[in-house]
C-alpha cells in the first residue's frame, strides 16, 4: 500500500494542518493542496473530538475583557490600576479600588441580548474580601462571593446555577449563571455582603468572560471585538465518533432544532406536565457528554411523569434527539420518548429507551400531518412504586428529517447550522486528464427523501465545477444507494450503483478511468466495469454539496487522487476493508 500512497498526487483529508475555512490536504503540501472549507453558520456546529466528547464553539461576549480602563465603566468613585500580578504568574491583573459610602462603587460593562449565559471573572481579595454580581437584567445583587474562605454567599432567584473555584495563591474563578435579558456585566467589592458600604478598599480581578451556555469554559481573550473559539464557523469538523481512532472529515446538510433551550430544561419554554419530581441543571454528579458539569438530573416521584417542548410547524417529517444516562443503581429502567402531534393530526411516533451506565444519543422520527403542535416528549414508563433517576443533555429536534445530524446546542432560541461545503478549483495538475484514479474511504446516512441528482451527498467528486462533466461517488438520498459514475457532456458513459448492508458503514470505493477503460471497485470486490466512453475535462474536487442542497451527512476517512489509471490488483488492494 505505501508504494500506491506514494503514487498519489493528492490525499485528503489526512492532514497535519486545517483552520478556519481552509483544510491541508497531506499530499500536496502546497497551495495546490490547500481547500476552502465553508459552512458559514457560527457556534452552531459541534464535532466529536479525539477524548470522545462532544466539542463546541464558544464565544466570549464581552470586549476588552482584560482591559478594564477602556470598554468598562468605573462608576461611584471606583478606579482600576493595571500591572498586578495574576492568578496565571503574569503582571495582567488589576486593582479595583472602591469608594466610601457609594453603594455601587464597581465596575460594568454594558452588554445585550437574551440567552442562557454564564459571567465568569477570576478575584482575588486585597482589603476587601468579598465580589457581589449584579443581576444581568441590571437591577438587585443576584450573587455575593467570599474571597476569603472561597464560600458562595447569599444568592437571587434569577440564578441558574455559581460556582466558586480556587486557582491558587488566593485566587479564585467566579461565575454565575442566569436566563433572560443581558445589560450589565456589573461588579462590586465589598468587606462583606454590606449596602450601603461604608469603607474603601479594593480586591484584584483578571480575565471576564461572558458566554451562550450554563458553564464557565476556558478563558478566551477579547479586544475591541468578542473573540470565539473551539469550532467556529468555517472550521472543518474532524469528528472521531464512534471512538474512532482516525478522524473523518463531517460534512452535513443545513439543518436547525426547533428546541429554544436544549439544555436548560427548568425553562419555562418546557412543559412539565405531571412531573412531580426533581430537575436539577447543573449537577456535579457526572459529566455531561461535553466532559463538563452540565447535565440535568431527573427523579421521578409520581405515576407517569413527563415533560416536554411543543411549537408550531407545518406538517413533515421531524427527528428527535436526545443524550440519557442511568443513576448508579437505576440501570435496566425504561424511558419512552416521542415525537407527537398535539391538537389532533396522526404520525406520532413513540420508543422505548433502556437506560444504561454510559452516556447514549437515542433518536426517534415520525412523519406528522394534522394537528397544531409538534412536541418532542420525555416520559417515565416505570410504574408509581418504582422511582427512576437519570441524567439527561441536549435536546433537539429537526424538521424535514429522517435521521439525527450532530447535536446543534441552543440557548434562548432555535439555531440553525449551515450546510458544510469542501472544494478545491483550478487543480487540473493534481487530476489525470486523460487516464487517473480516485478513491474515497468513508460513511454516509440517507434522509430517505425524494429529492434532485443535485441533492445528493458527495463522498468524493472531480468535476469542471458542473454536473455535465464529472466522476464522482455519491449518496442518493432518495433510495439510500451510492452511485459511482463518470460523466461526459451531460451523459453517463460509464457508471454502477452499489447498496450497502447499511447506510452508515464504511466503504471504500475507486474508480479507474482511462478512455475507453473503466473499472468499478467497492470494498476490494470489482462490482462492474465499462469498455467505451470519453473521459472529461476536469478541475475541481468537491466533497460534501456539490450542485444543490446537500442531503446526506457525508463522513469522509481519506481521499485519493492519481494520475494514472490503477491496475485491477491495486484497486482490490486499495479498496479492501
Amino acid at each position: 500500500m505505501a508504494n500506491l500512497y506514494d503514487k498519489a498526487s493528492l490525499v485528503l483529508p489526512v492532514s497535519p494542518a486545517y483552520k478556519d475555512g481552509v483544510i491541508q490536504a497531506y499530499k500536496p503540501l502546497t497551495s495546490e493542496g490547500t481547500f476552502n472549507f465553508s459552512r458559514g453558520s457560527n457556534l452552531a456546529a459541534t464535532r466529536v473530538n479525539s477524548d470522545g466528547l462532544i466539542e463546541k464553539g464558544r464565544e466570549n461576549l464581552l470586549l476588552q475583557s482584560n482591559q478594564f480602563d477602556t470598554t468598562w465603566v468605573q462608576f461611584q468613585g471606583a478606579s482600576v490600576t493595571g500591572g498586578q500580578a495574576g492568578y496565571d504568574g503574569s503582571s495582567n491583573a488589576w486593582k479595583l479600588n472602591v469608594d466610601s459610602n457609594q453603594i455601587y462603587s464597581g465596575l460594568y460593562q454594558a452588554i445585550s441580548g437574551s440567552y442562557v449565559g454564564t459571567q465568569s471573572i477570576y478575584a482575588k481579595a486585597g482589603t476587601l474580601d468579598t465580589l457581589g454580581f449584579v443581576n444581568m437584567s441590571g437591577s438587585n445583587f443576584s450573587i455575593w462571593f467570599d474571597l476569603t474562605n472561597g464560600t458562595i454567599g447569599t444568592q437571587g432567584g434569577s440564578n441558574i446555577d455559581a460556582s466558586i473555584e480556587s486557582v491558587g495563591n488566593g485566587w479564585y474563578r467566579l461565575s454565575v449563571t442566569q436566563s433572560g435579558a443581558k445589560n450589565f456585566f456589573q461588579i462590586k467589592p465589598s468587606d462583606g455582603e454590606n449596602l450601603p458600604s461604608s469603607f474603601n478598599g479594593y480586591i484584584y480581578i483578571q480575565d471576564a468572560q461572558l458566554e451562550q451556555g450554563l458553564v464557565a469554559t476556558d478563558y478566551i481573550k477579547t479586544t475591541t471585538t468578542t473573540a470565539v473559539s473551539g469550532i467556529t464557523e468555517d472550521l472543518p469538523r474532524l469528528d472521531y465518533s464512534g471512538g474512532a481512532s482516525c478522524p473523518s472529515l463531517l460534512l452535513e446538510p443545513q439543518r436547525s432544532n426547533l428546541v429554544t433551550q436544549s439544555e436548560y430544561i427548568n425553562s419555562s419554554t418546557y412543559v412539565t406536565g405531571n412531573w412531580t419530581g426533581t430537575i436539577t441543571n447543573n449537577t456535579n454528579e457526572t459529566l455531561s457528554p461535553e466532559g463538563v458539569y452540565n447535565a440535568t438530573k431527573f427523579v421521578k416521584s409520581g405515576a407517569s411523569d413527563r415533560i416536554y417542548f411543543q411549537t408550531s410547524v407545518s406538517d413533515g417529517t421531524y427527528t428527535g434527539s436526545m443524550y440519557f444516562k442511568a443513576v448508579s443503581g437505576q440501570e435496566g429502567n425504561t424511558i419512552e420518548i416521542s415525537v407527537r402531534r398535539f391538537g389532533g393530526g396522526s404520525g406520532s411516533t413513540t420508543k422505548l429507551i433502556t437506560l444504561t451506565n454510559e452516556w447514549q444519543r437515542v433518536d426517534v422520527t415520525a412523519t406528522l400531518s394534522g394537528g397544531s403542535n409538534t412536541a418532542i416528549y420525555i416520559a417515565d414508563f416505570s410504574s408509581s412504586g418504582n422511582a427512576t433517576e437519570f441524567y439527561f443533555y441536549g435536546l433537539q429536534l429537526e424538521s424535514n428529517a429522517s435521521y439525527p445530524s450532530s447535536y446543534i446546542p441552543t440557548y434562548g432560541s432555535s439555531v440553525t447550522r449551515s450546510a458544510d461545503s469542501c472544494s478545491k478549483t483550478g487543480i487540473s495538475s493534481l487530476i489525470g486528464q486523460t487516464e487517473g484514479t480516485l478513491f474515497v474511504d468513508g460513511s454516509a446516512i440517507s434522509t430517505g427523501a425524494s429529492v434532485g441528482l443535485g441533492d445528493s451527498g458527495y463522498l468524493l467528486a472531480i468535476s469542471d465545477n458542473t454536473l455535465n462533466n464529472q466522476i464522482n461517488i455519491r449518496l442518493y438520498p432518495f433510495d439510500g444507494v451510492y452511485y459511482i459514475q463518470v460523466r461526459s457532456g451531460g451523459s453517463v458513459v460509464a457508471g454502477t450503483t452499489y447498496t450497502p448492508t447499511s447506510i452508515d458503514q464504511n466503504v471504500k470505493i475507486a474508480i479507474a478511468y482511462k478512455a475507453n477503460d473503466f473499472a468499478f471497485y467497492v470494498n476490494g470486490t470489482q462490482i462492474a466495469t465499462a469498455s467505451s466512453g470519453a473521459v472529461p475535462a476536469l478541475s475541481v474536487v468537491n466533497m460534501g454539496q456539490f450542485g444543490g442542497t446537500l442531503d446526506a451527512i457525508v463522513k469522509t476517512k481519506q481521499a485519493l487522487l492519481f494520475k494514472e489509471r490503477l491496475s485491477n490488483t491495486q484497486l482490490a488492494a486499495l479498496t479492501t476493508l
